[in-house]
């Protein structure tokens, strides 16, 4: 109902009838994998359908525009306002760069000529890869870096992601624009 709840049992009870079972059934494949220190069950189509599973945890997503907008509505100043404005433009630039990032570095590890095989990321070091595929989604805003696609599959992605950073950047642009003008005659009024 929109309230915040402290009671712990509550809160479990709700997550055990929610989302759980999604949870359960992505976790517990990885889980079986590390124990016996083997990746076989990665060929059973039924893992893969389960890893495909991970996907539905995005939907949690769909619960942060309720709360933004929640945070939103207690603002009493429209500085505040317009400050919170600006954070949730930059914070969803961030979230859009994330996922492009995760996508990117998936596409150059498919098959042997990706950009991750001809820069030498070893799956070990998981950190420096995803540090460098956020990098290179970064850079498709505004720049260019040393990382390029090397296939086909890399290359129509690279364009489709310079098009989608063209209108993100124009967008966004627009916004903090309209938000600064917003401020400045907020402030003009005042004086």
């Amino acid at each position: 109902d929109g309230e915040l709840c402290f009671d712990r049992a509550r809160v479990a009870v709700k997550y055990i009838r929610t989302w759980f079972a999604i949870d359960l059934a992505v976790v517990l494949p990885e889980w079986f994998a590390l124990v016996t220190h083997q990746d076989a069950l990665s060929h059973f189509s039924i893992v893969r359908t389960l890893r495909v599973l991970r996907l539905l945890r995005l939907l949690r997503l769909m619960k942060m525009e309720r709360v933004l907008q929640a945070c939103e509505a207690r603002l009493n100043s429209n500085l505040a306002h317009y400050a919170f404005s600006i954070f949730k433009a930059i914070f969803a630039v961030m979230v859009l760069n994330h996922i492009l990032a995760c996508i990117w570095y998936k596409i150059g590890k498919i098959g042997n000529n990706g950009w991750a095989q001809a820069e030498h990321i070893e799956e070990d070091d998981l950190l420096y890869a995803y540090c460098t595929s956020l990098h290179w989604c970064l850079t498709q805003f505004q720049a260019s870096m040393e990382v390029f696609p090397s296939n086909l599959s890399e290359r129509v992605f690279a364009v489709a992601v310079v098009i989608l950073a063209l209108m993100v950047v124009s967008t966004f642009v627009s916004k903090i624009t309209d938000l600064m003008i917003q401020l400045q005659r907020i402030t003009n009024e005042k004086t």
